[in-house]
C-alpha cells in the first residue's frame, strides 16, 4: 500500500515542493496541453492529521457488518477546506486552469483496512466514508469557503463528489 504526499505538514505549515512526480506529470500534461489542459484537484481523504485515526483509510473492525464511519469529525471540516483552498490557489497561481475541486471521492464506501488470519490488517486504496449529512456538512463548508473568492473568480468552482453507485428513489 503506498500513500500519496500531502501538501499540509504536521505542523499545519504547507510544504508545495511535496508530490513532485505528481507535478512533474501535471507539468509534462500541461506541456503537451497547453491552455485546453483542464485540472480537477481531487482527494480520496483528508490528509492524515486531519482524520480521526491518523490514518487515509478507517480503522480495521472485527465485524464486516459494522456500520461505516467518516474519518473526519466536523471540527476540522474549516482546516479541511483552507487546505483545498489553498492547494486550488498555488496551482492556479502556477498557471494551471484549475476548474474544480472535490474533496471526496465514492464516499459511500467504508474505506477501512480488514484484519488478515495473522492479526495484521491491510488496505488497497486511501478513502474516506461520509454519510449523506457528513457530505452535505462539509460541502457548505467548502461552497462557503470557495463561493465569490478569488479562486472563484479565476474559475475553480467545488465539485460535489463522484460517486460509485448511482442510487435512486
Amino acid at each position: 500500500y503506498n500513500r500519496t504526499e500531502t501538501f499540509l505538514k504536521e505542523d499545519g505549515t504547507l510544504d508545495f515542493t511535496a508530490d513532485a512526480a505528481a507535478q512533474n506529470a501535471l507539468a509534462i500534461a500541461k506541456k503537451i496541453a497547453g491552455d485546453d489542459l483542464r485540472v480537477c484537484l481531487f482527494a480520496n481523504s483528508p490528509p492524515v492529521s486531519l482524520t480521526k485515526n491518523g490514518k487515509a483509510y478507517s480503522a480495521p473492525v472485527a465485524d464486516d457488518s459494522a456500520p461505516y464511519e467518516s474519518n473526519i469529525s466536523a471540527e476540522n471540516y474549516e482546516t479541511y477546506a483552507d487546505f483545498l483552498y489553498a492547494c486550488a490557489e498555488y496551482f492556479l497561481n502556477n498557471g494551471y486552469r484549475v476548474v474544480d475541486v472535490s474533496a471526496m471521492n465514492e464516499p459511500q464506501y467504508a474505506w477501512r483496512a480488514w484484519y488478515n488470519a495473522d492479526g495484521s490488517f491491510s488496505c488497497n486504496q486511501e478513502g474516506c466514508h461520509y454519510e449523506p449529512q457528513e457530505a452535505l456538512e462539509l460541502l457548505k463548508v467548502l461552497v462557503e469557503k470557495f463561493d465569490g473568492s478569488a479562486v472563484d473568480k479565476q474559475g475553480c468552482k467545488v465539485s460535489m463528489f463522484e460517486s460509485g453507485e448511482i442510487q435512486g428513489p
